[in-house]
C-alpha cells in the first residue's frame, strides 16, 4: 500500500506543525505563568519589607528620643564635680538600651533570591537601610562587650555611645525616608515589584 498520496503527507505536515505549535504555546503559558507568580513573590515580598521598614523606624524614633533626653542627662551629670555612678531610673535612665532591629523579610527575601527581581537601584537603597541597620547591630554588640569589660565607666563614655547610635539612627532615617509611606507612591512605577 503506497501512502505517497498528496493529502496524506499533508495531513502528517499539518499534524507535525500543530504538535510543534501546541509545544510552544505550552512554553509560553508556562513562562507567563512563572513570570506571574514571580512578580506575585517580588510583591508579596516588598510590602512585608515595606512593613518592616516602617516598623524599625517606629523603634527607633522611639529610641532617638530616649537618647536625645540620656544625652542631655549625662551632659548635665559631666558638668558635675562629683564621680561617676550610673544615672537613677527617677531620671529616665534605662541604660543604654540599644535598638532591636527586624531584618526577616530582607534577609528571606534575599535568600530565596525574590529580591533579584527588583529593580536594581530598589535593592541598592533597600540594601543600604539593612547594611545600616548592620552597623547598630555592631555598635550594640561592642557596647554590650565594654559594658562586660568595665569599658563604659564614665558618663563621656556613655555620651559618645548614645551619640553614635543618634548618627546611625539619623543615616537609616535617612537612607529609609524614601519608603515612608506617603513616599513609596512616588517610587517609579517600574521599580515597585509587580507593576
Amino acid at each position: 500500500m503506497k501512502k505517497n498520496k498528496p493529502g496524506y503527507v499533508g495531513s502528517i505536515i499539518l499534524e507535525a506543525i500543530s504538535i510543534i505549535l501546541a509545544v510552544l504555546l505550552g512554553f509560553i503559558v508556562n513562562q507567563w505563568r512563572e513570570n506571574h507568580n514571580e512578580k506575585k513573590r517580588a510583591e508579596a515580598a516588598f510590602q512585608r519589607i515595606l512593613q518592616e521598614i516602617g516598623q524599625n523606624r517606629a523603634h527607633l524614633e522611639e529610641k532617638q528620643n530616649y537618647y536625645l533626653k540620656m544625652t542631655g542627662l549625662l551632659d548635665s551629670l559631666m558638668a558635675l564635680p562629683k564621680p561617676f555612678h550610673t544615672p537613677d531610673m527617677s531620671t529616665g535612665w534605662r541604660g543604654i538600651n540599644p535598638p532591636v532591629l527586624s531584618e526577616s523579610a530582607f534577609q528571606t527575601a534575599s535568600s530565596t533570591g525574590v529580591i533579584s527581581s527588583f529593580d536594581f537601584h530598589l535593592a541598592e537603597r533597600i540594601s543600604k537601610i539593612y547594611s545600616i541597620q548592620d552597623d547598630l547591630q555592631k555598635l550594640t554588640t561592642a557596647s554590650l562587650n565594654s559594658t562586660i569589660t568595665g569599658d563604659l565607666n564614665n558618663y563621656q563614655s556613655l555620651s559618645v555611645t548614645l551619640i553614635i547610635y543618634l548618627e546611625l539612627i539619623r543615616s537609616w532615617m535617612g537612607a529609609a525616608g524614601s519608603f515612608e509611606p506617603e513616599r513609596v507612591r512616588d517610587l517609579k512605577e517600574n521599580e515597585i515589584p509587580g507593576s
